[in-house]
């Protein structure tokens, strides 16, 4: 199973957090960034692809996430180079994605679910 990640919004809503330092999913959460969070719980459940939508201080996720080698997964990205609103990025996954089911989850949620 491949997962993706839209990982690309500003993040106003958290302005008072983030600080427009950091991209939204990078905000801390219990001592690391909620997309860590989210990559072990992916990877938990047997997911070790995960391609990642940024746009927005995308260079702070790119910086500190890699290839994925770190988290023992493969990461890859699709970047936004204007703000695409929610679903705007998908037509930008197609060619990302190698199967017709795959997993869609938003950057900024925090999740423990049994994914099997």
């Amino acid at each position: 199973m491949q997962a993706v990640i839209m990982a690309g919004g500003k993040g106003s809503r958290l302005a008072a957090l983030t600080k427009d330092e950091i991209p939204k999913p990078m905000a801390p959460f219990l001592g690391k960034p909620l997309l860590e969070w989210q990559l072990e719980q992916l990877k938990r459940y047997g997911i070790q692809r995960v391609t990642l939508v940024v746009g927005h201080l995308k260079e702070k996720i790119i910086d500190y996430f890699g290839d994925g080698s770190a988290l023992g997964m493969e990461l890859d990205y699709v970047e936004e180079t204007a703000p695409l609103g929610t679903a705007g990025a998908f037509p930008l996954l197609l060619p990302k994605i190698e199967s017709e089911h795959f997993l869609l989850l938003f950057g900024d949620i925090r999740f423990d679910i049994d994914l099997a």
